[in-house]
């Protein structure tokens, strides 16, 4: 299963955002990511997203980062940066329709793929 793990400064990401990536970002990163291999399509209700804000021992120059972590696969790996930037569009456009033209969070989107399988116990 993909999972999405949000980092968040809460003194500039507000919860409401937070809420709101976390309900949208399964079908983001499903529409972007799904391919054609085996076991390779993937639905919003496979996609598992983990919010966390920033403790105050946490260092980044950044206020919100997104890593989505998934089983890697031939046609996925191929069209990857492809896949990553549509990712970061989606969320430009959900940024767009938050702030608008105000100031938005310093925000990256890292998509991880690695050999693995997953099983249910």
């Amino acid at each position: 299963m993909p999972s999405v793990k949000i980092r968040y400064r809460s003194a500039i990401v507000s919860e409401d955002v937070v809420n709101q990536l976390s309900h949208l970002l399964p079908n983001i990163v499903a529409e972007a990511l799904t391919c054609e291999d085996p076991k390779g399509e993937l639905l919003a209700n496979d996609v598992e997203v983990y919010p966390r804000r920033f403790s105050e021992l946490d260092r980044s120059a950044y206020d919100l980062e997104l890593t989505v972590e998934l089983n890697q696969y031939k046609s996925r790996l191929a069209t990857l940066e492809q896949r990553t930037h549509c990712i970061a569009y989606d969320i430009r456009r959900l940024f767009d329709d938050i702030y608008g033209d105000g100031v938005r969070p310093k925000s990256w989107v890292w998509v991880r793929v690695c050999p693995g399988e997953w099983v249910e116990i």
